[in-house]
């Protein structure tokens, strides 16, 4: 409390008189009586009051909540929510309690609980859980139903500390008086029970207050203020006026008649007066019987004086004269003339003198009291509407020290600007008893009482529920026990522009606020809004797995919408997952009935077979050459002439297989493969009038990525018979790269696998903007649309961000034939922009980098503050908005129930790791030994059937078909031919730079037969010389000779 005036000292030094050393001692009196009743100063010397013994009472029973978290929102104050909370409770509650209790273990537990007037219903501690829930959502409670909280000490020592608190400044945003403060100030003190007691202030006695402080202050405001006047005026006039009159009449008739009148008139008046008067009244005694409510003892005082004095003096002078004329003459008729003259004269003078003056004496004691006064119930009439409580702290510990630190520490606390209303008072008791009855009142939830001077009172001060917020605070920042933090606040509820009802939506989650999950508010995704593509991102642990778990499982359950188009009424939505990590989809979902897993492993799933260069009848080739082209621009590195140059390679092997390009179409059927792009590459290369640096550079880029597919088990996926779109497509499938080790290759398996999708969609004819029929999962989806520098480099364009781009408005362009991709990835940064822009669809769940944050966040919508608040996300937590949304909401995501198990997979006799060598080895044997004469004849076409479920390149396989047609007669020349294409001649030009001829046959023999998986095969140098012979053959050279004239040296 701010100094206040002394009371006595002063007061006389400007009162002079008997009547005003009256007057002081009377205004001591209501000072007095200002001390107790509006200063409570009876708070100081409570420590040496009697304490009132604690008397056993019918009490209703506390209803206790700990709180074990809380949720604050961002950028709203918190202990208005807080007084909101209060306000609701004062009209039901007798009393809240606030209770920190810190336990040995160093742990902060907090309780609130609320106590009813009367009764057994409990209803303040229902209003009390209701207020934490709506008020303070993002509190977190627990029922406390053992006895009553706090420490139990063998000798408690207990402080308190009384007053009226307040902000100690207008910025609300830089609270600091949290009650984090004092327990952050206890890190030292190992045990203690503080309990923050409110007693309800009904309305009545707030009225009654208001009366009482009305009352002391028309007691006190004469004394504030004091005036003397004295008057005196004097006022002098003279006034003269002369008035002539003249007036002549003749009349003749008959006669002749003539008269003259003349007149005078005089007046003077004098006027002169003198009058004075006085009055006095004083008067004092007792008055008011509001305040004798408080206190006995006040008293009136009124005292009052004035003095009149009146002097008037007046003289009028008036003076007046006339005179008239008048002639008349008659002769049988009348004839009358009249003349008049009149003049007036006057003299007016008027003289007034006056003086006054008044004398004002100010006492400024008084008008502190009286400012005091105002603004006690200004406070207090403010505070009737919201609620008033009489509030004190107590502070139990084992000894007194820590006690009466506890007190203070909570003291600085809580005083803030306006806190000088009122006495600020820490008491502390000495007595064991007095502590142990003070304690059994805390016990009990009730506030203690004293007796002072024989009035039975306590340590509360009448405070506001807004004041309460402070004085029962809750931390403000985390606190050992409970954690404490804040969150920018999201969408509450969903308002879409088409309402969500089960029958075209699916459930993912439930709406969350400050940590709260409201079960009734569930947020739920238009199915046919996912034709439009969504997006979901998390980093690891986020669970952005389940999420799309989740998404997956409920849209597998559904069917296609065939309300507009009966067309296709009891089709089931189908997926498509394309995983090129980790591999746990198939564990999920591929023991459900109707889901096939393909993968890269025959060993543990069926094996993918594509061919990129197939494709549907209504696609025209050199638009799917312009798009195949675009995959591969996109997976690997290009520059300079290098798209171009594959392009070439790309329709040369297309030629290679029979097709006319400008007509699109090939009578055979057939279709070139990775190693006829090969052949022709190698073709056009080294045909072409590069230098040999260029070559250099175009065979270890092209070339060498190109040899890397047709080798090993990427080589079997892409030559082997190639699975139908119309399994990949139409039905359940999950694919599997997991095992793929190069990131390239994922790649492009992914790029052609949207390529075909793409194609096979736009060539089924069903319609457009169509319901959601298919769903396509696109996992990691930066290996596909991964994000490119948008600069031009010294070689070309950004020949890789532009087939991205196209890339991705290919997919987008696929919500027309009722296509939806899931694009799903960690890291938002790591994605071209286009492939999130084109989804309508957007789960965001946690991201602590800042540029996902950035990107997501404002693809979402999102402010600044609400991008922070990506990164503090829970797992299973996420920012949720489909087009058509008000705004975005945050959702607790429904955790998928995953029946995973081991994946069964046994592989199938005829998908067997050897069977294609078992192929090449029939192959091998059946030519072997029609070129050493075994066998005269060939069933063609059982050979052609051979070949191409071996796997022969398209290209080889029409060179082959076109030998045969050519011939009538099948000789061993031809059967060379046919043994060389089908091989190629890569292991002739890998060893032909070999000078020793032993070597030389050991590279040939060893290059077959690893081709066809032969061991020790007694058959080698046939095979070797068939090939050897199909090579020279192929390249027009006589080698062949070469080397058989050489072996026959050898032999010799």
């Amino acid at each position: 409390m701010a100094e206040e005036p002394k009371k006595v000292e002063g007061l006389t030094s400007y009162l002079s008189d008997n009547n005003r050393l009256q007057d002081a001692k009377r205004l001591v009196e209501q000072v007095d009586l200002f001390e107790n009743i509006v200063s409570h100063s009876y708070l100081q010397s409570l420590g040496d009051c009697e304490v009132v013994e604690y008397q056993e009472s019918d009490l209703t029973t506390m209803r206790w909540y700990e709180i074990t978290k809380i949720v604050m929102e961002k950028n709203v104050f918190f202990p208005d929510k807080l007084s909101m909370l209060y306000m609701s409770l004062h009209s039901v509650a007798k009393n809240v309690v606030l209770i920190v209790d810190k336990s040995l273990d160093s742990k902060i537990r907090l309780f609130i609980g609320a106590r009813d007037f009367e009764g057994t219903s409990n209803i303040s501690g229902e209003i009390l859980k209701a207020g934490l829930d709506g008020y303070l959502s993002g509190v977190k409670t627990k029922n406390f139903t053992s006895g009553h909280p706090g420490n139990v000490f063998a000798k408690p020592f207990v402080s308190s500390v009384s007053g009226v608190a307040s902000l100690r400044d207008d910025k609300k945003e830089s609270f600091v008086q949290g009650i984090e403060k004092l327990i952050n100030a206890t890190t030292n003190i190992p045990q203690f029970t503080a309990y923050f007691v409110a007693d309800n202030v009904s309305d009545a006695e707030a009225k009654s207050i208001i009366s009482a402080f009305n009352d002391l202050h028309n007691h006190i405001s004469p004394f504030a203020e004091s005036q003397v006047t004295m008057s005196e005026n004097i006022t002098e006039g003279v006034s003269e006026s002369l008035t002539e009159n003249f007036s002549k009449s003749i009349a003749k008739s008959l006669s002749h008649t003539i008269t003259h009148t003349e007149g005078f008139s005089e007046s003077t008046t004098s006027t002169s007066g003198t009058s004075e008067s006085k009055t006095s009244n004083f008067s004092n005694g007792y008055s008011s019987p509001g305040i004798v409510s408080f206190f006995v003892g006040a008293y009136s005082y009124n005292h009052s004086r004035s003095k009149t004095k009146t002097t008037q003096e007046s003289t009028s002078i008036q003076k007046g004269s006339n005179s008239s004329d008048s002639q008349a003459e008659q002769t049988g008729e009348t004839n009358t003339d009249q003349h008049g003259e009149a003049k007036m004269q006057g003299t007016n003078r008027s003289t007034t003198t006056g003086s006054t003056r008044q004398v004002t004496f100010k006492n400024n004691y008084a008008k502190f009291y009286l400012e005091i006064l105002d603004g006690q119930i200004k406070r207090i009439k403010k505070g009737i509407p919201f609620g008033l409580w009489s509030t004190a702290a107590y502070f139990v510990a084992a000894d007194k020290t820590t006690s009466k630190t506890l007190a203070n520490l909570y003291r600085g606390c809580v005083v803030g600007e306006s806190s000088n209303v009122e006495s600020f008072a820490v008491n502390a008791w000495e007595e064991h008893s007095d502590n142990k009855e003070i304690v059994k009142y805390l016990d009990n939830s009730l506030q203690p009482r004293f007796y002072y001077h024989g009035i039975n009172v306590s340590a509360g001060s009448v405070v506001t529920s807004e004041e309460l917020a402070i004085h029962l605070s809750l931390p403000q920042s985390s606190i050992p026990g409970v954690l404490v933090r804040e969150e920018e606040s999201f969408g509450r509820n969903i308002i879409s522009e088409t309402p969500l009802t089960e029958d075209n939506s699916i459930e993912i989650g439930v709406i969350r606020h400050l940590g709260a999950d409201y079960e009734d508010e569930t947020v739920r995704l238009g199915v046919n809004g996912l034709s439009k593509h969504t997006f979901v991102t998390g980093t690891t642990g986020s669970g952005k797995s389940n999420t799309l778990y989740g998404l997956i499982s409920q849209l597998a359950d559904r069917k296609v919408d065939s309300s507009k188009y009966p067309q296709f009424k009891d089709e089931e939505i189908k997926f498509l997952i394309i995983e090129p990590a980790k591999g746990e989809y198939k564990e999920v979902f591929g023991n459900r009935e109707g889901v096939t897993v393909y993968g890269s492993n025959p060993k543990i799933s069926k094996l993918l077979t594509l061919n990129p260069f197939i494709f549907p009848e209504d696609i025209d080739i050199y638009e799917h050459i312009d798009a195949l082209v675009e995959i591969f621009n996109a997976c690997w590195p290009m520059y300079a002439a290098m798209p171009q140059v594959l392009k070439h390679s790309i329709i040369e092997a297309y030629k290679s297989c029979g097709w006319d390009l400008v007509r699109s179409f090939n009578p055979e059927g057939i279709y070139p493969t990775i190693a006829d792009v090969l052949d022709s590459l190698k073709e056009y290369i080294n045909a072409s009038e590069y230098s040999a640096d260029t070559k250099g550079d175009y065979k270890g880029s092209l070339e060498t990525r190109l040899q890397s597919l047709c080798d090993g088990i990427v080589g079997r996926m892409f030559n082997a018979d190639p699975i139908p779109d119309e399994i990949l497509f139409n039905q359940n499938v999950i694919i599997d790269l997991s095992r793929v080790k190069s990131s390239e290759t994922k790649s492009l398996l992914m790029g052609l696998l949207v390529l075909k999708l793409n194609e096979f969609r736009a060539s089924e004819h069903k319609g457009m903007n169509l319901p959601l029929r298919h769903i396509t999962v696109l996992e990691e989806a930066h290996n596909l649309l991964k994000r490119t520098s948008t600069e031009q480099s010294s070689e070309g364009s950004n020949v890789a961000g532009m087939a991205v781009e196209k890339i991705a408005n290919s997919m987008a362009e696929m919500r027309t034939y009722g296509e939806g991709f899931i694009i799903a990835d960690q890291s938002p940064a790591m994605l071209d922009l286009s492939a999130i822009r084109n989804t309508n669809t957007k789960i965001v769940m946690a991201l602590p980098e800042k540029d996902d944050r950035e990107i997501s966040g404002k693809a979402l919508g999102l402010d600044d503050k609400h991008i922070e608040e990506l990164s503090r996300l829970k797992t299973g937590e996420a920012i949720v908005y489909q087009t058509g949304w008000e705004e975005p909401v945050k959702s607790k995501i429904n955790l998928f129930d995953i029946d995973s198990k081991p994946w069964p997979y046994q592989p199938s006799a005829c998908v067997n790791s050897n069977n294609r060598e078992n192929i090449a080895q029939e192959i091998f044997l059946t030519l072997a030994d029609f070129y050493e004469g075994v066998t005269s004849t060939i069933d063609i076409q059982k050979f052609l059937n051979t070949l191409i479920e071996f796997g022969v390149s398209g290209g080889r396989l029409y060179t082959i078909i076109e030998k045969i047609n050519s011939i009538d007669e099948v000789t061993s020349d031809d059967v060379a031919f046919i043994f060389a294409t089908i091989i190629g001649t890569g292991i002739f030009d890998a060893a032909k730079s070999i000078q020793d001829f032993n070597i030389f046959n050991s590279h040939i023999i060893r290059g077959l037969n690893n081709f066809a998986g032969l061991e020790n095969e007694p058959r080698s140098m046939t095979f070797a010389n068939m090939y050897l012979k199909g090579c020279s053959i192929k390249l027009a050279s006589n080698f062949y000779e070469t080397w058989l004239n050489e072996s026959l040296k050898s032999n010799l």
